[in-house]
């Protein structure tokens, strides 16, 4: 296993708090520049992983000397110009990047630049929002497949970080979407009608 700290890469889906699936898991997705020094740490720690794989699970799973598409598809990553798991084209957001998802079986712990705790609803964590993110990288094998699982540590927002339109709301405030229809001082129920 290796730990891998990735300093200002983008949030995506960030589901922290609240476990995604049925599973309990917690999860999110980052998005890496592949010219910065998180890819560089990503990759690195991925390595290392890959040779504590080989090590365990022996040379027909873990090949010496993997290709980066090797990597790339054990470790689960979708570049900019490639297809996902289900054959669509990935996200133009991508473009220059490297995405994939880290998850946990626990509350993902999440502070701010100040150490303070960010709790799920915070206006500040959004698609898009930069982060520092710390992972365990670990070789596993499911079904003599060998893969590079991404298990999430812990995350600190930072502020900044171009929003991204995941296609999934939330892109605007409400505020902004409403403004010519807001009414100050206006009885906020007293007008509708009774069912």
């Amino acid at each position: 296993m290796a730990i891998a700290k990735l300093m200002n890469v983008r949030i995506v889906f960030p589901r922290m708090w609240t476990p995604f699936d049925d599973g309990g898991k917690y999860t999110c997705a980052f998005l890496i520049e592949k010219d910065s020094q998180a890819y560089a740490a990503f990759m690195s720690a991925v390595k290392e992983a890959w040779t504590a794989g080989r090590q365990k699970f022996g040379a027909q799973s873990f090949c010496e000397n993997p290709t980066l598409a090797q990597v790339y598809n054990r470790a689960y990553v979708k570049v900019d110009g490639g297809l996902d798991s289900r054959g669509n084209p990935v996200p133009e957001y991508y473009a220059g990047c490297i995405g994939f998802n880290g998850n946990s079986t626990k509350p993902i712990p999440v502070i701010d630049v100040t150490g303070a705790p960010v709790s799920e609803g915070d206006q500040r964590v959004y698609d898009g929002q930069r982060a520092h993110v710390s992972l365990d990288i670990l070789a596993t094998c499911r079904d003599n497949n060998p893969c590079i699982g991404r298990y999430i540590r812990s995350v600190m927002i930072l502020s900044g970080g171009e929003r991204i339109d995941t296609g999934r709301g939330g892109f605007v405030s409400a505020q902004d979407e409403w403004a010519s229809e807001i009414q100050p001082g206006a009885d906020a129920f007293g007008d509708i009608a009774p069912f």
